[in-house]
């Protein structure tokens, strides 16, 4: 379903967005002034939130909200037009206060009181899936063949689809050891390293198919970094 957008006649845009957040399902309301260099605010309503501005324009009432940036809703209704303006909060570090007011002939809100509750439930069904996925995905009960590859099928893995688990692990530990193998890394992380975790750095290294000039380097900057190190030699 493409988000509902409406411009008013001063060429001032409002766009609902289905959305989650870790803090649950969000309908993102964006505000936007189409002139060149016009201000742009957003403002997430959580998606109770979003279906009360949706009881509030059925009953033609006043309704404000503020989200947890700061950012404010306003609406104010009237017989014909109903103003919405979008505040962004002047405490933003980032970015300045700014104001986008759009306006909306009356009888179109149920067009957006519908819009509303359908970008609410469409929010739930998203952050139930992510739910879903997290559930499935990260459980220790999953079960993985040798290439890292979840086989799972979306049947079993409501929201999912197969193979959706993570990358290959042939392509993770490859790009482990590139990373892994750059020696400012290890000139910066084996002296903070304790002889059993540089081992089993080291291991994992050489599993993963890293080169034995990077091990190596490994170890000796290690060594000479742990003065009371016993198992690695500094020659």
């Amino acid at each position: 379903m493409p988000p509902y957008s409406y411009t008013d006649p001063q060429n001032h845009r409002v766009r609902l967005l289905a959305t989650t957040r870790p803090r649950g399902p969000y309908v993102s309301c964006e505000a936007e002034n189409l002139a060149r260099g016009g201000d742009t605010v957003t403002v997430c309503l959580p998606a109770v939130k979003a279906r009360a501005l949706a009881d509030h324009l059925d009953r033609r009432d006043r309704y404000e909200f503020i989200d947890v940036s700061g950012n404010m809703l306003s609406v104010e209704t009237a017989d014909g037009w109903t103003r919405f303006t979008f505040v962004r909060d002047s405490r933003h570090e980032n970015e300045p206060s700014g104001t986008v007011p759009v306006v909306v002939l009356t009888g179109r809100l149920p067009e957006v009181a519908h819009a509303l509750r359908a970008e609410a439930e469409c929010a739930e069904h998203k952050q139930h899936a992510a739910e879903d996925r997290a559930q499935y995905c990260l459980g220790a009960a999953i079960d993985h063949d040798e290439t890292g590859v979840c086989n799972h099928g979306p049947a079993e893995q409501p929201g999912v689809q197969a193979g959706s688990c993570g990358p290959p692990l042939a392509d993770a530990a490859a790009r482990f050891a590139t990373v892994w193998s750059l020696q400012d890394t290890g000139h910066e992380a084996a002296p903070a390293l304790q002889c059993t975790e540089i081992d089993a750095l080291v291991d994992l290294l050489r599993a993963a198919g890293a080169p034995d000039t990077v091990t190596a380097y490994w170890l000796e900057v290690h060594a000479i970094s742990e003065r009371e190190c016993q198992g690695h030699s500094a020659g």
